[in-house]
């Protein structure tokens, strides 16, 4: 029997009711459980000390992405800028400035800009870790899957590549994955604390300025009301999602003092744009026999040329097993 079936059964005896052996028995567990926790979050910390150490190792060493070059110059403008705009200035690009605003605070700490640039996304990258510890955690209760959720993370060949470049995914992928902590520990509550919506809105609003794809992390906490809320009711859904919808909406709107309306709207059109996968604006009308689909389809194939490529099909089907194992697991 798992520790914490034992320690919720025990604890379901009634105080006046418990003998000697009871509360022995309730000592014993609590032991446990507290070795158990020191156990799993010390190999959490090797994990991350282990990622660290094979993260930084030769940062440099790596070829400049032609993305990378984009980040590291707007950072530059935005660490030593001259109007209010240039803090803006990635809007050209259609990213948001959250990334471009960390690291220009690191290119003040590094002289080297690069390093300084990838420093960030390597932070980012480990603060990921146990944030995945603590999901998987929270979805499973079993300390061995939030273990080996990080560890594979931290061996994950996307993430020995891209995730030591200076680029915005690093801190996209810390924000969705805080975002879909905060989505469950809120919708799994009967009622939703105030404090806690806004906390979800505020992570919701830093996702929307650090890259227009997290648009899609707003399916997040629809899927933990529907999967994990104990009443599947809409108002459980609605009455705490408009402070959060108003506190990142608020917090995007931030965007406006970089001057342009438009630059409000630009990273929602590319993140829809890209999902379909048009190459310039008026493709389609250039190109009618090519339907959406169509690209949509060709751009599946090339996501699976690049697992191939980078991952290759043995590790890709051993992951998509564990995947399968751990979602079709009981829930404890």
């Amino acid at each position: 029997m798992r520790i914490d079936s034992e320690m919720s059964a025990i604890e379901e005896i009634p105080a006046r009711t418990a003998g000697p052996v009871q509360l022995g028995a309730v000592a014993y567990v609590r032991q446990r459980v507290a070795i158990h926790d020191v156990a799993s979050i010390a190999a959490l910390i090797l994990a991350v000390l282990g990622a660290a150490v094979l993260w930084f190792h030769s940062l440099n060493a790596l070829p400049v992405f032609d993305d990378e070059a984009i980040a590291v110059w707007y950072a530059h403008v935005a660490a030593y800028p001259r109007t209010v705009n240039d803090l803006f200035g990635s809007f050209d690009y259609a990213v948001p400035p959250l990334f471009v605003w960390l690291a220009a605070f690191a290119q003040h700490l590094w002289s080297d800009r690069l390093l300084a640039s990838r420093t960030v996304s390597v932070l980012c990258g480990l603060a990921t870790m146990p944030a995945l510890w603590w999901l998987a955690w929270q979805l499973y209760r079993d300390r061995i899957v939030a273990i080996l959720a990080a560890v594979l993370f931290a061996v994950c060949p996307y993430e020995l590549f891209f995730g030591r470049m200076a680029l915005l995914d690093p801190l996209v992928q810390l924000l969705g994955v805080s975002i879909a902590i905060q989505s469950v520990r809120m919708f799994r509550k009967v009622e939703s604390p105030a404090h806690q919506a806004v906390l979800l809105g505020v992570l919701l609003g830093l996702g929307q300025l650090s890259k227009g794809i997290s648009l899609f992390f707003w399916a997040l906490p629809v899927l933990a009301w529907y999967f994990f809320g104990p009443e599947r009711r809409l108002h459980r859904l609605i009455r705490p999602m408009i402070p959060a919808t108003g506190v990142a909406i608020g917090l995007y709107l931030v965007i406006l003092a970089s001057g342009t309306v438009r630059n409000l709207f630009r990273p929602f059109f590319t993140a829809i744009k890209y999902s379909v996968g048009a190459p310039y604006p008026g493709y389609y009308s250039t190109h009618s026999s090519i339907s959406p689909l169509t690209t949509a389809r060709l751009n599946f194939d090339g996501w699976l040329g690049w697992q191939q490529a980078y991952v290759g099909w043995a590790m890709l089907g051993s992951l998509i097993l564990i995947a399968v194992v751990v979602i079709t697991r009981p829930d404890p």
